[in-house]
């Protein structure tokens, strides 16, 4: 008798559950990330309010028109469904090795994994691409795959003015018509320094779509936010308009009351440690006693 393998499986009708679900995967793999308070889906909802198209794994900015550009580029060459996944994980691997060879390589995406990458750009800024009003069809990235061999033939047969829709519902594109052009020699080089026209170009989005957000008055500010630890410690928290300073006051009530049982349940675990003879189990409780009334 063989034993198979237990796995799991969801069906990814929502584009936006789907990258949750993969987020959650991706957080698995990494070893010291845990989630026992089912915090998650309160900070995710507080992120999707500040920052909506955006993860804490999107580090650069130029992604936003990488992956238009690859499918952009296929969609031009006719690629047909059968054959679009593959064609595209090809151009997205050969973008790995192109930015690993410029100068700045930090947040490259499969800079260890290279072609074994399992999760993609694509994967990872879809959703994003959607929310920023960039990707125009409203698909989850396998519908879209399966869709274009009915999308080139539309193109072909019927007399439709594409410039007549932009954003609005009766999608005759797949990818916002402003879109800034690849450069000639993508993606065989590629860096991640943005043009004054890209640059414009995804702040312009990014405003037209969510306009009373803290992503956009960040955005339409001069004030850096590298040093800043916590939202409510911005600088231009105190100029910001009257319902995003209720929920950034939400935000912060909610961050430093629940950080009282993230202390609890650490000391709870030293404490464990001690009764099953745990070595480091005296210095955390400790700790962990110290923080808790500090946090008191």
């Amino acid at each position: 008798m063989n034993e198979m393998a237990s796995s799991f499986t969801w069906l990814d009708y929502s584009e936006k559950e789907r990258q949750k679900m993969l987020d959650i995967l991706s957080a698995l793999k990494e070893h010291e990330t845990r989630d026992e308070l089912g915090l998650g889906v309160v900070r995710d909802a507080f992120s999707d309010m500040f920052f909506p198209g955006t993860s804490t794994i999107q580090t650069r900015a130029r992604y936003f028109l990488f992956v238009p550009w690859v499918y952009k580029g296929l969609e031009e060459k006719k690629v047909p469904s059968s054959k679009i996944e593959r064609r595209a994980r090809e151009e997205e691997v050969r973008l790995i090795y192109a930015l690993l060879e410029s100068e700045d390589t930090v947040g490259v995406i499969g800079k260890r994994e290279k072609k074994g990458l399992k999760r993609l750009p694509s994967s990872i800024y879809w959703q994003g691409l959607g929310a920023w009003g960039i990707r125009l069809c409203p698909y989850s990235i396998s519908d879209y795959h399966r869709s274009l061999d009915a999308f080139y033939r539309f193109n072909r047969d019927t007399s439709f003015s594409y410039e007549e829709v932009i954003d609005g519902c009766e999608r005759r594109r797949n990818w916002h018509p402003s879109l800034p052009e690849a450069p000639d020699d993508f993606p065989n080089r590629a860096t991640f320094n943005l043009t004054d026209e890209e640059a414009c170009y995804l702040k312009e989005r990014a405003l037209a779509r969510w306009p009373n957000t803290m992503l956009a008055h960040l955005l339409d500010s001069d004030v850096p936010s590298e040093s800043v630890p916590f939202l409510w410690d911005h600088p231009i928290c105190p100029d910001l308009p009257d319902p995003i300073r209720e929920k950034i006051l939400h935000a912060k009530n909610f961050s430093e009351a629940i950080h009282g049982a993230s202390l609890l349940y650490n000391l709870m675990l030293a404490e464990k440690m001690g009764i099953l003879g745990g070595p480091l189990h005296e210095g955390m409780v400790s700790h962990y006693e110290d923080e808790l009334t500090k946090w008191t």
